[in-house]
């Protein structure tokens, strides 16, 4: 069926007139490759679902190829023969590699998203149990680590783009908790830990990210894009403990605390010296 639509996706491409027979040349398939394997990735998708929903052991050896884990793989394989024969059997896996090479990306990426999946998942079960009051001190713990960390790079990036003379005007440019003109003259420092909360933490970060992409150019397992990292700390605003008397609901305050997890580990490897 693959390359049934492979060969259909580069007949589409000749046109409706062309003479028959036409030759075929490994270039007419070089030049359709982005449309095949848009064609072909929903195919994966659904071959991979399939597999990960019936097939849990053969998956997890699927993943570790597709991660560069060949070793792992070898080791499964010796053990449990039938599953690597499995993984040939449907044609995935050649001599200890993915058989298809264009599956590739969609492996890995499935793999990654079953991943997110679980930890949502177990975060939710560790946290279902939690009163109204741990839930508060958890993400008032959360706040004031992510708080703390965020003017610390604040501070470090405005110096090195506006000097360490110049750094707080931007502070004051961008501040929405106070009346601008009443800060006038006072120490940026003091703007910086006194009077500068998440709404204006938020409003620094979205109009000076050209100077902390850092966060987004991080490595790939804690890097956060712009849109997340505000909605993040629009979350930690909504969620404070004077603003939300009432309760949190379990799948969010899961997905509060994994993407703060994630955002505090940026941000430490980001201060570091």
């Amino acid at each position: 069926m693959m390359v049934r639509l492979a060969c259909s996706t580069v007949h589409k491409s000749l046109g409706k007139t062309y003479s028959v027979p036409t030759s075929i040349t490994k270039n007419h398939f070089e030049q359709n490759s982005e449309n095949i394997n848009k064609i072909l990735n929903s195919f994966y998708r659904q071959i991979l679902d399939q597999i990960c929903r019936w097939y849990p052991e053969e998956y997890e050896m699927l993943g570790l190829l597709a991660n560069n884990d060949k070793q792992g793989y070898i080791a499964l394989s010796e053990e449990f023969p039938e599953l690597s024969n499995h993984l040939q059997w449907y044609g995935l896996v050649n001599s200890n590699s993915i058989a298809i090479p264009s599956m590739l990306e969609e492996i890995r990426r499935h793999v990654k998203n079953e991943d997110k999946k679980k930890n949502l998942q177990n975060q939710k079960v560790k946290t279902a149990d939690l009163s109204i009051e741990e839930k508060r001190a958890r993400i008032g713990h959360l706040r004031n680590s992510c708080e703390d960390r965020m003017k610390k790079l604040i501070k470090r990036s405005l110096k090195m783009k506006y000097g360490s003379e110049n750094w707080g005007k931007s502070l004051i440019d961008h501040q929405k908790s106070y009346d601008k003109l009443k800060l006038q003259g006072i120490s940026a420092d003091d703007i910086l830990g006194k009077r500068l909360y998440l709404k204006d933490i938020k409003s620094i970060f979205d109009n000076e990210w050209s100077s902390f992409q850092g966060i987004q150019n991080a490595r790939k397992e804690i890097a956060v894009q712009k849109s997340e990292f505000l909605q993040f700390i629009d979350q930690l605003d909504q969620h404070r403990i004077d603003a939300h008397a009432g309760d949190m609901d379990d799948v969010s305050f899961g997905i509060l605390i994994m993407i703060g997890s994630k955002v505090v580990k940026l941000l430490d490897e980001l201060l570091a010296d």
